[in-house]
């Protein structure tokens, strides 16, 4: 992923998001724990669709875990979710929450972080996106790509985030995920990742109920 300087485009902050129309406040309940005789196996696609149906027609959602590699797992990190498109394909953006920024856009001094990790990375990371078919139409084709970096404070300030990316680049651990049309089909574009499935060994679960309220 590179970074350049290019006048920040309004149309391309709602691009894709993960985010709803309305906040909420949603209450957890202690988690119920389920222990199993011996070590159980779930397993599940490492990426996936799935259409999300809404009054205007429908949204794409795209779900992929992210490997961190075994000698990465005990260091601090962060997950850089990226966009560029065909007719920029310099320009950069960067996902933090469910907002898309300029890479290069001057109000901040450090790149947007998907997820940040102080203590150590995960063996998996999920990430989850949306794509708005409309949205998408106005700015023509593009990719997400996604990647982790590494970082050496693991209390940093919001500029040490700049660490981690450059990390990634200059490490060159970070690929395509996704490529996706503006035209207005089921499935537009493809995925730029192997067919694979992930199954975690495990004995114990715990599942924690989640109430809007």
């Amino acid at each position: 992923m590179k970074r350049h300087s290019y006048i920040l485009l309004p149309t391309i902050v709602s691009l894709l998001s993960f985010g709803t129309a309305h906040a909420q406040v949603v209450i957890s309940e202690p988690p119920e724990t389920t222990m199993f005789p011996e070590p159980a196996e779930y397993c599940f696609a490492q990426t996936s669709l799935h259409r999300e149906y809404t009054e205007g027609g429908f949204n794409l959602r795209l779900n992929h875990h992210l490997i961190i590699a075994n000698e990465n797992q005990t260091k601090a990190g962060d997950i850089f979710v990226g966009a560029r498109f065909k007719s920029n394909p310099d320009e950069l953006w960067l996902l933090s929450g469910n907002i898309w920024r300029n890479a290069e856009d001057t109000t901040v001094n450090w790149p947007s972080v998907y997820y940040r990790f102080d203590n150590q990375l995960p063996p998996i990371v999920r990430v989850s996106l949306s794509y708005d078919p409309a949205m998408v139409g106005a700015s023509g084709d593009g990719e997400i790509l996604i990647g982790y970096g590494l970082r050496t404070e693991s209390n940093p300030t919001p500029e040490a985030f700049q660490e981690s990316f450059d990390e990634m680049v200059h490490s060159q651990r970070y690929s395509v995920l996704w490529e996706f049309k503006s035209e207005k089909k089921p499935f537009p574009g493809e995925l730029h990742v192997e067919d694979s499935t992930i199954c975690l060994k495990a004995t114990q679960m715990e599942r924690t109920v989640h109430k809007q309220l």
